[in-house]
């Protein structure tokens, strides 16, 4: 499997750590969570589980605070994204400041970001 989208599917902070800890996760180079209400958890399960090859991510409108935000900018900055090509999380609930750090560290990969 290499894609997994499941924008507007009622999917849970509990359910993302769940399929990003399954066997067949490890293939993903394409995730998104969109529109669902993950939460800063949702994004700390993707922040602690993405798989290293993925180089595309959606958290678009999921309520991500800044708690999410920078568990994902300390993902982001780490070797374990290093093949991010684009990043998409618009429309949480992030500081200026969290904003600003995910689109510096999108920008150190070389990855499209929208914050």
């Amino acid at each position: 499997m290499k894609t997994l989208h499941l924008r507007s599917s009622g999917v849970t902070a509990a359910q993302c750590t769940a399929m990003l800890a399954a066997p067949e996760a490890a293939s993903l180079t394409s995730l998104s969570f969109s529109y669902n209400e993950v939460g800063d958890a949702g994004a700390t399960a993707v922040a602690q589980g993405a798989p290293a090859g993925l180089t595309e991510l959606g958290l678009v409108g999921c309520g991500v605070g800044d708690a999410g935000g920078r568990e994902l900018v300390a993902w982001l900055e780490s070797a374990r994204a290093g093949k991010m090509s684009m990043i998409c999380v618009e429309g949480n609930d992030m500081s200026a400041e969290v904003q600003a750090a995910i689109r510096r560290a999108g920008a150190s990969l070389g990855a499209s970001t929208y914050v």
